[in-house]
């Protein structure tokens, strides 16, 4: 992904928003189903209460359908993944960012503690030579 959008950061809503497109997509796993004679390739859920495909592929060229149809079948698997990632991480991040926060909030206290304990004291004696 290139151009603005690529540098846009990920808020909360888009999270969220990924999250439901997940939910509503049918549940998982999925699987990709070829027939080596043709160049069409299914995604059908892998599973025994569901045999009907969830999607087809079949305008482009047999390589390409069956890496598109490979692609999307583990997207069920690893978007829900990178989104459990994505929100570990970010959690994290704020806990360092406040961590970080409040130790830049005590050095500021301790040196404004260190100038009026210096401003208390006067002037520092000069050497003489």
């Amino acid at each position: 992904m290139a151009g603005p959008e690529a540098e846009k950061p990920i808020s909360a809503a888009d999270l969220q928003a990924i999250a439901a497109r997940c939910d509503a997509a049918t549940e998982g796993p999925w699987e990709v189903l070829e027939d080596r004679l043709v160049d069409t390739a299914w995604v059908n859920a892998a599973r025994p209460d569901d045999d009907k495909p969830i999607a087809l592929f079949d305008y482009r060229s047999g390589p390409v359908n069956k890496a598109n149809a490979a692609f999307v079948a583990a997207a069920r698997k690893d978007v829900p993944l990178l989104l459990r990632l994505v929100r570990a991480l970010s959690r994290r991040v704020e806990e360092l960012v406040e961590a970080n926060n409040r130790e830049i909030a005590a050095r500021v206290e301790a040196n404004k503690r260190l100038q009026d304990a210096l401003a208390r004291s006067g002037p520092a004696p000069t050497e003489n030579k």
